[in-house]
């Protein structure tokens, strides 16, 4: 049902419009919200940029914060919680779309365009994780700490996946449109 209701809107607009919000949403990331969070925190990194710590470091890093720094990663929570849905529709589309040019959609690659939705999904489920650490500090929240960078790991690997999906699909269209 879900890869149905991807489906219906693989149109190249539609993939654009996506492109355009995750280069826009990054934008606001790189150049406004990041360089501002660095700024109040000492250059201490966000959790969500963070792979492989642990509840210490991740209590070290949430108080490293301050209690501005910690008041303005939940400002940006609110505008990243728009960021994972718009860059996992991007790619389901676009492998929709690669499939789709190849008659593949009626095969069982067509959950491929699964794997960005799951990154999409790991990201919220990342973002909750960090809101409750940045709620319960100074209280510890190591299971909420552990949990957060499994998702973290997993989000960044099938964000990698999607990548990965996206180049090997593009590669066999050109090499199939090369050859003909």
């Amino acid at each position: 049902m879900l890869l149905s209701l991807i489906n219906k809107y693989v149109r190249p607009l539609t993939i654009l419009l996506f492109f355009v919000l995750v280069i826009l949403f990054e934008i606001v990331f790189m150049v406004f919200l990041g360089p501002r969070f660095l700024e109040m925190t000492n250059e201490t990194d966000l959790l969500d940029m963070t792979m492989f710590y642990s509840a210490e470091q991740a209590y070290e890093m949430v108080g490293q914060y301050g209690p501005d720094g910690r008041d303005y990663y939940n400002y940006i929570q609110i505008i990243d919680f728009f960021f994972p849905a718009a860059y996992a529709l991007f790619f389901a589309l676009l492998i929709t779309y690669l499939l789709q040019r190849r008659n593949w959609l009626e095969t069982h690659w067509r959950r491929l365009a699964l794997i960005p939705l799951v990154a999409g999904l790991c990201d919220w489920l990342e973002n909750a994780g960090i809101f409750i650490m940045l709620r319960r500090y100074p209280a510890s929240f190591d299971i909420a700490a552990q949990m957060t960078n499994m998702v973290c790991i997993l989000k960044f690997g099938l964000i990698g996946l999607s990548m990965l999906v996206v180049l090997v699909l593009l590669g066999i269209s050109f090499i199939h449109s090369s050859g003909e």
